[in-house]
């Protein structure tokens, strides 16, 4: 038969024995590029030039790492050429071939979607503003909904995204589609945090800065760094959370993503026992909070926010790594009490919990066990859909210093302890592990 009628390459010849259209596997590429952290794209004219074997010179390494992960064979044996067909590469391989008339079909079929896909060029308005309401939407739905559910949501919008870069010719457009799926990506990252799952959620963190990077949004490139350094301190990489709060500065010095960020450097800087360092951050942080910034994604509020309460949180926590225990009771009562007055609906349990927690601590860390005891029990009813890693690590921070208090072997030390080892058994870390039901 004519080699002009075959597939050329085993790239080529994959793909005519799948049920894909070309576009569809441009899209799954881009899909996982951004799921390993990989700053590679592909379009369908360049696939197309794989598929022929049309290359001068190898893909770059990290579009390679995507190829050879996405189709299960080495780049030079994908881009090879099959036996029998005239030689573009060496060495020459062997790969099983559909028939003739199933590639023929396809090649037609992938020509007339892409055409109307061209014809197209865009999406509808209708539809960007729906992807910009969800990602409001999801943003606020972090301080109610319990992590799991919240990230099923998450992906589907950021599915969603992925597909309509595929099905747009505007720049605008594919620049708008570009920073919903950073925002999405970003808010998938505490999530994923929540559940325990740390390296996915440095994937997504990793993928909503390489958006950022890619539309060179500088909100969005500041907090995707603040996201990247509260998953690093909360993994005891104090030092590594640190250059990623000082990437983050370089994008925002003013207004409330720069107070997160110093807010977190101020953690980074408690772990490692730096007390002058610490309290200057905070001093920045409650310095800058106030001054105004042009911050899209703050100005969307919800986890894209960093409301008094949540800085009254931070500060109450600084202080429990440096051992204070009276400047860390009333940070988490000021962040209490901040919480309480925040409207009903802008509120986040996790800052009622966290700051029941921390205050908890903090009486422990002065031998105060009754009030330890009264602080914690509220917190010991929540729902186990809700009890995050950061909970359960706020908590073993409490069991810590009950176990160091010169009451530990007494009844209410053993209590809490006990409450403790039992809240934190039945937090998403371990439950987690547990597998999901058919369907999910």
């Amino acid at each position: 038969m004519p080699s002009d009628q075959q597939p050329r390459t085993v790239l080529a010849a994959l793909v005519a024995a799948s049920d894909r259209t070309h576009e569809e596997h441009v899209v799954e590429f881009n899909r996982l590029a951004a799921r390993l952290g990989e700053r590679a794209t592909l379009s369908v004219r360049q696939f197309e030039r794989w598929l022929v074997g049309e290359l001068n010179t190898l893909p770059r390494p990290t579009a390679r790492r995507v190829a050879e992960a996405l189709w299960g064979k080495p780049i030079h044996e994908l881009l090879g050429p099959l036996a029998g067909t005239p030689p573009l590469a060496k060495p020459e391989v062997e790969a099983p071939l559909a028939t003739i008339n199933e590639w023929v079909s396809r090649t037609g079929h992938a020509s007339r979607d892409h055409a109307a896909m061209a014809a197209a060029g865009g999406v509808d308005h209708a539809t960007l503003e729906q992807l910009h309401a969800e990602v409001h939407r999801l943003a606020h739905a972090y301080a109610s909904t319990p992590p799991l559910l919240l990230l099923a949501d998450l992906m589907r919008t950021r599915d969603l995204a992925y597909e309509l870069q595929a099905h747009t010719r505007r720049p605008g457009q594919l620049t708008e589609l570009l920073l919903v799926t950073g925002q999405v990506c970003g808010l998938a990252a505490t999530t994923a945090f929540d559940i325990g799952q740390r390296h996915a959620a440095e994937d997504h963190a990793r993928a909503a800065w390489t958006y950022a990077e890619m539309i060179d949004h500088y909100p969005l490139r500041a907090w995707s760094r603040s996201v990247q350094a509260t998953i690093a301190f909360w993994s005891d990489q104090p030092k590594r959370g640190l250059e990623y709060v000082a990437s983050g500065l370089r994008f925002i010095s003013t207004g409330p993503a720069a107070a997160r960020l110093q807010a977190i450097g101020a953690r980074a800087w408690g772990m490692l026992g730096a007390t002058e360092e610490a309290r200057q951050a905070l001093h920045v942080a409650a310095d800058v909070r106030g001054h105004a910034a042009v911050d899209e994604l703050n100005d969307i509020g919800g986890e894209f926010s960093f409301n008094p309460a949540r800085h009254a949180l931070c500060a109450g926590a600084v202080y429990l790594e440096l051992g204070d225990g009276s400047a860390a009771a009333s940070a988490a009562t000021e962040a209490l009490h901040l919480y309480q007055n925040t409207p009903v609906g802008q509120r986040r349990w996790a800052v009622e919990y966290g700051a029941r927690m921390d205050l908890a601590t903090a009486f422990a860390l002065r031998d105060d066990l009754e009030g330890a005891e009264e602080a914690l029990v509220p917190t010991l009813e929540l729902d186990r859909g809700r009890r995050t890693a950061r909970l359960a690590q706020r908590l073993t921070a409490l069991r810590s210093a009950v176990e160091q208090s010169r009451f530990a072997g007494s009844p209410i030390g053993r209590r809490i302890t006990g409450n403790v080892s039992e809240f934190i058994a039945g937090s998403l870390t371990h439950s987690g592990r547990k597998a999901l039901p058919a369907g999910h």
